[in-house]
């Protein structure tokens, strides 16, 4: 997968920290569904299942499993080989379905809350 801007440092959960490479595979982790990577077996993130309760809303819960405001939406579709593609990232919940209802690859989707694509440091405009 080619990142649409070379100066864009992808977002976590898009590439494997590790090797670089997009492909995933979904396991279990402590009982919670996770990404790792198909290559090198690095866990990418955990994600959290359809069904299971909603996450708190107490802000001073630290165990609160709400995407921060300002978070964007990497999408996934899952093949029949049983390998994860991120095929849309868009800062909106309905832009990361909208992307991935548009992909031409067909399976299991799989939409996860992410970090925005941050500019690297080399690349930020510099104030004369």
């Amino acid at each position: 997968m080619s990142y649409a801007h070379d100066s864009l440092k992808p977002p976590p959960g898009l590439l494997c920290p590790a090797c670089q490479q997009a492909e995933l595979r979904l396991k279990l982790n402590r009982n919670r569904p996770s990404l790792t990577c198909r290559h090198c077996g690095v866990l990418v993130r955990l994600l959290r299942r359809h069904g299971d309760p909603e996450p708190a809303l107490d802000m001073d819960d630290q165990q609160a499993d709400v995407p921060p405001a300002g978070a964007w939406w990497l999408a996934y579709v899952r093949g029949a080989d049983g390998i994860l593609r991120p095929v849309a990232l868009a800062p909106t919940l309905g832009g990361a379905w909208d992307g991935v209802l548009s992909c031409p690859l067909r399976g299991v989707i799989v939409v996860a809350p992410t970090d925005p694509p941050r500019w690297h440091r080399e690349d930020l405009p510099r104030v004369a």
